[in-house]
This record gives structure tokens, C-alpha cells and sequence, in this order.
């Protein structure tokens, strides 16, 4: 295989793993991620062989589990992640590269000792950074920056790493030369027969087309969104139809693969098509080298443009035109001669935007920092929460008591007292087998609410917030940030920085949601399983400075004791809830002179009728004081 190009490798290899019915190569890599036992490297290394090279697999189940299965082998031990970087990191299938770098990051960022993770980013600079030709491929490179900035990030930097090799220099360097969509055409009708290149064409049209056809899937959801931040510099159809072209140049045979690509990786679900085309392979393979040569060379910028006098006039005029026409109706004095506004513009200059992430843009399509995304079978209810047997009028009408609303946020579990930093309680029943929400047969009581910290001075400005500003009650949540990337990386600080520019509260937040989006991989053990997004509650970033701590393997997050001081109740076979031990939030709250309010709500729906309320808790001394926001009750409309 390591002697075979592109081409040859997906000819012998990747048609043949990646066939539905070749169900071996599911329940090989399925069994080794659920199953496999560590005990001794030589072993270990022979499964990583055979493991990585399913990564050239087109079939998308096969593929993530195999990434997820290499990802907890390389975890047991930093010597085999050296390995698999020796033997994966170079191999001439780019599609095979880009995930097992994917693989390698996964493992790294599990790692905690300083002295493993320098020899570990050492060997990934040597061997992918430090080369003659990089590797275009946008995922791979950002996976090994990532790699390299953990390192630096954990001050475990090799001093013979040189950066300038490793980020990107904006240096504006194109090296692709213009495909017009008459060559796309002209390739068309040259493999005519052959059904594969059609496929590739159609899928890579972008929102508008143009003399190609109607847009496709690929090409506007994808590869469009993608590089939309560069379309004030780039025509995004011509990228299109530059990908078309390397996908050709990249070793794609419409003669050899249309075959396969018409009978196995046909398009049967645009949501949860698991065996794509090798021709999807290779267009993946070309969008990400395309967007890691822009990416790498270009800053993205918006152009903002000033218009003279008389056209601003003209503009305001046709505004008020229009408001005027829709209140009377009237729509006879709007067709008036219309300006050119390009013979009107007087100045046109470029805002640059922040540098462009791969995080950002929503590209990383699987979370290679999460193995195990199975809650325990064994259920442990933290709260005693259910619906009444029977809903009556009175039920409906009446408040929840303050001691129920407060039992939530302040609780007992397993003889350690801990705070509910964020929590949703809902149970709900629905009076026939139709599972869907209908005002006159649903039953549904619902209490959830956050913990937030407030300096003791802001109190009072607190409840003019409150009272103004009903708020969320849920905990603030990310969605393109892997499970292990909080709270260093790169993307977790600019969602913050971003945050803090709009969101200017007087209280600062305890909990944080990862929410994980899995519409893009098959990560379930069970093959069938549609996609569900993962979702983790977890302590904020100033809790964890605070404590120091860290997540273990079981999403725990723990001090330097090693003691547990925070989790999410459902990764112990609970409920929605994340609780924090007592007395270390309050030390918190001590030492750094908060308060501890919980911002909640809760909704009972029932015999046609609704009834919410918004409500908060400030925990003064050893009392916990209720302040209510609104409360409503009211009949639906039969």
C-alpha cells in the first residue's frame, strides 16, 4: 500500500472495504472501540496497522469508528501514538492522512504529562511540518497546529520547533489556474459514458450555477459556506469548478470508479448517506487542499463602500416610498427611474476580518476527543421529579412551592452536599400512543434553571437586571469546540471574547454546555442508529482556574487530590444536572467575594391549559431568598 499512488490505493483497497455489505470491515473496527482490552504494544501496533489503512474507507460508519477505535488504542500509551505518526502521517492517500492526524490530535490532547506531549508535537513537526512539500489538506494542518499549540499551551514546546513552519504567513500565493465552465463542459461531454464525472459536476455547483445546472448539495451547503468568507475575492462558482478539475488531477477515473460510484455509493438520504462515491472522496480531498491554500494565504475582508449624496438621498427616499406604500397599499409610486449605484460610489475600501479558523467554519466533522459517548445503563436519580398521577384543576392553577423550586437548586448525593449549577427536570405524558405535542392530550411539567456568581457589591443592580430583563435559564453553550479542547484552545477564546462584546452581564456564568452537533458522523455503536448530538454540562472556565481541575476519563471533573468536585449527572446514569460539590463552590464565593444566584423557570402543561413562571434565588448566609419574575396561567385556545 505504501508504494501504491492515489489512484492504485482506491482501486485495490478502498472499493473493497467500503461495499455496505461488507459488514466485516463494520464489526472489526466497531468491536475493537467497544471491546478492546490493552496488553502489550507489539499487539497494539498490528491493530493500528489494519485500522489505519480502513481510513481510506468511503463509507463513513466504517471510517468514524475506525478513527474512535485508533483514538482509545493510542490513549493506553504515548509510545504508540509515535508509532502510528511514523506510519500514517506520510502515506500517499491525503484522505487517510487528514484522519489519522485527526487520530493523533484526539490522543495528544488526552495526554497530561509535559515530558509526552513534547516528545509527541516533536515528532508531529518532524514529520508532517518540517518537510519539503506540506500536505494541502486544511483539517490535517489545523489538527497538527492544534497539536503544536497544546504543547505550548502546557509549556512542553521542543526548542527546535520553529513556528514559522507551522502557521499559516498570508503571503497571497495562488498557484491554480483558471478552469472556465467551458473546459467543465468539454470534460463532460468527454465522459459522457461514464456517470461518475457527472456525479462530481453536479455536486460541486454552487448556489446560482451557471451554464452547468442547479446547484447541488456539496457545493452549496459545503464547499459555498466554507469559503464564503473569501467571495469579495474569489468567484465561488470558479473555485468550483477548480475543485472539478483537481479532482481529475487528483488520480479520479470516471472510467474506473462510475461503477462503483453509480451501484455502492449511491445518493439515497442528503442527511445520512453512509457509503459516499469515491468521486465524493476525491472531492473532499480537493476542497480541503483548495481552502488550505486560501486559508493559508489569504485574509478574509468585506468591502464597505460609500455612496455620494444623491444616491444616500435616493435610497431614504425609496425606503420611505416603500413604508408609505405598505400602509396604504399602494404600490403605484415605487416604479420610478432607478441610479446606478455604481456611478455613484465615492469611496470603497476593505475591513478585514479576524483570521479564519477551521474551527469557525464548521468543517471538523467528528469529535476525535470523545470515545465513549455512552451514558452508564444503571439509573442513579439525583431528584425525586415526576408529574402528578392524575393532572387536576387546582394542580394547574396553583405556584410550586418555593421548598420544591429550592429542593433543585441545593441537593444531598451519596452523602456530599452539592450545588445544582445547572440543571432541566421534564417528564412528560401523553394521553394516547400519538408521540407528538398536542395542547389537549400532552401532560408536561418542566423545571430547569443555572447558577450564576455575582459580586456582592452588584446585588442591587442584579435585581434591576432581573426585573427589566427576564435573562436564559439555560447554561451558555458551544457547539464546534471538541470535549477536550476546553478551556485552552483557540476557539473556545474567541467564542468568549466574542460573547463578552454583547453579552454584558453583572453576573458571571458557572456552567458551561458542550453541544457537540453529530449530523456529520457515525459515531453510534449501533450501525443503524440515527444521529443524535452529544451534549456535556461542565463547570465554567473560572471554576476550573479556580480548582485547577481537570476532566478524567469518565467526564469527571477533578482537583490536584484527585477528589471529584463537578459532574454531569447523566455520566452516571442520572439526570440532567450538573452538580458542584458545596464547600468548594462556596470557597469560591468566599474568596473571590460572589453570591450565588439561580436563575429558573418552570411550566406545567395539562388539561388545555399552561402555567409558567420565571423565578430566582440569592443564597444569602444559609438562606436562600425567592424572587419572582413573572407568573401565568391561561387557557389554550380549543
Amino acid at each position: 500500500m505504501l508504494k501504491k499512488n492515489q489512484q492504485e490505493i482506491d482501486l485495490v483497497w478502498t472499493m473493497n472495504i467500503s461495499k455496505y455489505y461488507r459488514t466485516f470491515v463494520g464489526q472489526f473496527t466497531k468491536w475493537y472501540r467497544e471491546f478492546y482490552e490493552y496488553t502489550n504494544n507489539k499487539d497494539a501496533e498490528l491493530i493500528l496497522l489494519q485500522l489505519g489503512w480502513i481510513l481510506s474507507s468511503t463509507n463513513r460508519y466504517y471510517r468514524d469508528q475506525a478513527t474512535l477505535a485508533i483514538v482509545k488504542i493510542l490513549n493506553f500509551d504515548s509510545e504508540l501514538i509515535k508509532f502510528f505518526i511514523s506510519n500514517f502521517v506520510n502515506v500517499k492517500d491525503r484522505y487517510v492522512v487528514e484522519r489519522a492526524m485527526a487520530a493523533i490530535y484526539g490522543a495528544t490532547i488526552n495526554l497530561n504529562d509535559p515530558k509526552k506531549i513534547e516528545e509527541v508535537s516533536k515528532q508531529v513537526y518532524d514529520s508532517f511540518f518540517d518537510v519539503e512539500d506540506l500536505i494541502p489538506n486544511v483539517l490535517a494542518r489545523d489538527y497538527g497546529r492544534q497539536i503544536i499549540n497544546y504543547a505550548i499551551y502546557h509549556d512542553a514546546l521542543n526548542e527546535k520547533v520553529d513556528l514559522f513552519k507551522v502557521f499559516p504567513k498570508y503571503e497571497g500565493i495562488w498557484k491554480y489556474e483558471e478552469v472556465p465552465d467551458e473546459q467543465i463542459l468539454e470534460l463532460k461531454k468527454i465522459y459522457k459514458k461514464h456517470s461518475g464525472f457527472g456525479s462530481i459536476t453536479r455536486s460541486m455547483m454552487t448556489n446560482f450555477g451557471r451554464a452547468n445546472g442547479m446547484y447541488g448539495d456539496f457545493g452549496r451547503y459545503i464547499f459555498q459556506s466554507a469559503l464564503s468568507p473569501w467571495e469579495e475575492q474569489f468567484d465561488i462558482q470558479d473555485l468550483s469548478n477548480i475543485v472539478v478539475k483537481l479532482c481529475l488531477d487528483l488520480g479520479y477515473s470516471p472510467q474506473l470508479f462510475s461503477e462503483f460510484d453509480t451501484l455502492d455509493g449511491r445518493y439515497f438520504d442528503r442527511f445520512s448517506n453512509k457509503e459516499e462515491r469515491i468521486g465524493k472522496k476525491y472531492q473532499w480531498i480537493a476542497f480541503y487542499e483548495l481552502l488550505a491554500n486560501i486559508s493559508d494565504n489569504f485574509i478574509p475582508y468585506k468591502l464597505k463602500v460609500t455612496f455620494d449624496d444623491e444616491y444616500n438621498h435616493f435610497t431614504k427616499h425609496k425606503n420611505e416610498l416603500w413604508i408609505s406604500a405598505i400602509k396604504n397599499k399602494d404600490f403605484s409610486g415605487l416604479y420610478e427611474e432607478e441610479l446606478d449605484e455604481n456611478d455613484h460610489i465615492v469611496n470603497t475600501e476593505r475591513e478585514y476580518q479576524k483570521k479564519w479558523t477551521v474551527s469557525d467554519s464548521y468543517i471538523r466533522n467528528i469529535d476525535v476527543s470523545v470515545t465513549d459517548e455512552t451514558p452508564p445503563l444503571s439509573r442513579k436519580r439525583i431528584f425525586d421529579f415526576s408529574l402528578p398521577d392524575y393532572l387536576t384543576d387546582i394542580w394547574m392553577k396553583e405556584n410550586i412551592d418555593t421548598k420544591i423550586l429550592r429542593y433543585y437548586i441545593s441537593t444531598e448525593f451519596e452523602s456530599e452536599e452539592y450545588y445544582a449549577l445547572s440543571f432541566y427536570n421534564d417528564d412528560r405524558r401523553q394521553k394516547d400512543s400519538f408521540q407528538g405535542f398536542t395542547r389537549d392530550k400532552t401532560e408536561n411539567l418542566t423545571i430547569m434553571g443555572r447558577a450564576v456568581f455575582v459580586k456582592k457589591s452588584e446585588l442591587k443592580k442584579l435585581h434591576q437586571e432581573a426585573m427589566n430583563d427576564i435573562g436564559n435559564v439555560s447554561s451558555p453553550t458551544t457547539y464546534d469546540i471538541f470535549l477536550r479542547e476546553y478551556y485552552w484552545h483557540e476557539a473556545y477564546n474567541n467564542w468568549e471574547k466574542e460573547r463578552s462584546e454583547y453579552d454584558k452581564k453583572v453576573y458571571i456564568h458557572s456552567s458551561h454546555c458542550y453541544g457537540w452537533e453529530k449530523a456529520d458522523q457515525y459515531t453510534s455503536l449501533e450501525e443503524d442508529k440515527t444521529n443524535e448530538s452529544l451534549s456535556l454540562l461542565m463547570p465554567s472556565k473560572i471554576l476550573v482556574d479556580f480548582g485547577q481541575l481537570k476532566m478524567d476519563s469518565d467526564y469527571k471533573w477533578k482537583n490536584d487530590k484527585n477528589e471529584c468536585v463537578c459532574f454531569d449527572g447523566r455520566f452516571i446514569g442520572g439526570e440532567r444536572v450538573l452538580l458542584g460539590k458545596k464547600d468548594f463552590i462556596d470557597e469560591f464565593c468566599l474568596k473571590n467575594e460572589y453570591t450565588i444566584v439561580w436563575f429558573c423557570y418552570y411550566d406545567k402543561i395539562g388539561l388545555n391549559q399552561y402555567h409558567d413562571s420565571h423565578y430566582y434565588f440569592v443564597k444569602e448566609g444559609n438562606q436562600y431568598i425567592y424572587f419572582e419574575q413573572d407568573n401565568k396561567h391561561g387557557y389554550y385556545d380549543r
